[in-house]
């Protein structure tokens, strides 16, 4: 189950889909799809830019609350998006202590090319410090990549998180020191593959809108071991996958329009992946709302009010 480029539209609003005016976004709606799915032993993971677009966005660095709901939601994985930067690299951290203060979980956090390599700057070393801080929280295995044990099953899933050069672009305030994205993923997949079944990228770099070229393309042209990759940056809303060999990319639009759903079969002597079913579920007022993510998303307005 994945999301991206919600930009913090965490309650309802209205835009122009498929031809009408609907309402879409809701974390209480979303709260209830993913429920659905609880008998499937789905994975929930998000693509980036889960931030900065709505009012919720006023606590992003105190109260962190585009990454608190997505760890009420029971979000496994995710990478930053180049909007995540925009209070640079500082408000970023500050943004992943508040979480890792007000919660009892937090998703992991991946990502696979930022360098800390050499001598850093003193808000590297405290993006760094607090990035390690997160990761043992989190319990992910590295900054750049983790291996989760799937519950209620025997499959292993290698998640990992990379920026685009676009998306790195678009992040010009982060002060991070960034690699190429297709070599970081090159290297991540070699250490991932024969220590799990399926190979997960969460990537905020982009695709074109008819899905023909980007950066998510090449990568899954230069890197074939990665079985799915989550295509986040570009706010396409691809109803079918976009197939590059044997690579499944997806993408499931903007301000939470849709949920995506990718279902992938393993085949349990050759571990061969292939893909099963790929949908986009509507995030819309056909959806109820979650009564305790409701609830949630009321006191984040209230905590905000007493600020103010």
């Amino acid at each position: 189950l994945f999301t991206s480029d919600m930009h913090s539209y965490m309650g309802y609003a209205s835009s122009m889909i498929d031809g009408k005016v609907r309402s879409h976004g809701g974390s209480d709606r979303l709260a209830t799809l993913l429920k659905e799915y609880d008998d499937y032993n789905a994975v929930y993971i998000d693509g980036g830019d889960f931030s900065q677009g709505t009012l919720y966005q006023a606590g992003y660095e105190d109260y962190a609350c585009e990454l608190s709901m997505l760890s009420e939601l029971n979000c496994i994985a995710l990478t930053p998006g180049n909007h995540e930067w925009d209070h640079a690299g500082t408000g970023f951290a500050n943004m992943l202590n508040s979480a890792m203060k007000l919660n009892k979980r937090v998703p992991m956090m991946l990502i696979g090319n930022v360098s800390f390599d050499g001598e850093l700057t003193e808000e590297q070393k405290y993006v760094k410090e607090t990035l390690d801080e997160y990761k043992e929280m989190s319990g992910q295995d590295d900054i750049r990549y983790t291996i989760y044990d799937v519950p209620d099953s025997n499959l292993k899933i290698g998640f990992f998180g990379v920026a685009g050069e676009s998306s790195i672009e678009d992040s010009p305030t982060s002060g991070m020191n960034w690699t190429d994205e297709v070599e970081a993923a090159k290297e991540i997949v070699q250490e991932l593959e024969g220590k799990c079944d399926i190979i997960v990228c969460l990537s905020h770099s982009g695709m074109a809108t008819d899905g023909s070229e980007g950066e998510d393309m090449t990568l899954a042209e230069e890197v074939p071991g990665i079985d799915f990759i989550l295509s986040g940056h570009s706010h396409n809303a691809f109803k079918e996958p976009i197939m590059v060999g044997n690579t499944v990319i997806g993408s499931c639009g903007e301000y939470l329009e849709y949920l995506g759903v990718c279902d992938l079969d393993v085949d349990v002597n050759t571990r061969e992946v292939k893909l099963a079913n790929y949908e986009l579920v509507p995030v819309d007022e056909n959806v109820k709302s979650d009564a305790a993510t409701f609830e949630i998303l009321k006191k984040y307005k209230e905590d905000k009010e007493k600020k103010e």
